[in-house]
């Protein structure tokens, strides 16, 4: 039976990010170990990709409190486990 495809959290933070490992996504998702499937700076359009949480896209930050860079992130294994099942 095919799996579900995996969702993409929404991870906001103010400087750049080269560690995914154990970040909180908008919805409360504690991602362990991520793998970033886009990134939006400040200036950016938000064109969220299919699979994206709408949890997380409904929690967006106030725009007073909007931070600077935007990451989607999906969790590693999940990730792995679909592309072997695509493939």
């Amino acid at each position: 039976m095919r799996q579900p495809r995996p969702k993409i959290h929404l991870v906001d933070r103010s400087v750049p990010v080269s560690n995914f490992h154990d970040i909180l996504a908008r919805c409360g998702i504690l991602i362990r170990n991520g793998d970033p499937k886009f990134m939006f700076s400040e200036e950016s359009p938000r064109i969220y990709q299919i699979g994206t949480c709408m949890d997380c896209v409904r929690a967006a930050p106030q725009v007073r409190d909007r931070h600077r860079y935007e990451y989607g992130v999906l969790e590693a294994q999940e990730s792995l486990n679909a592309e072997a099942e695509a493939s």
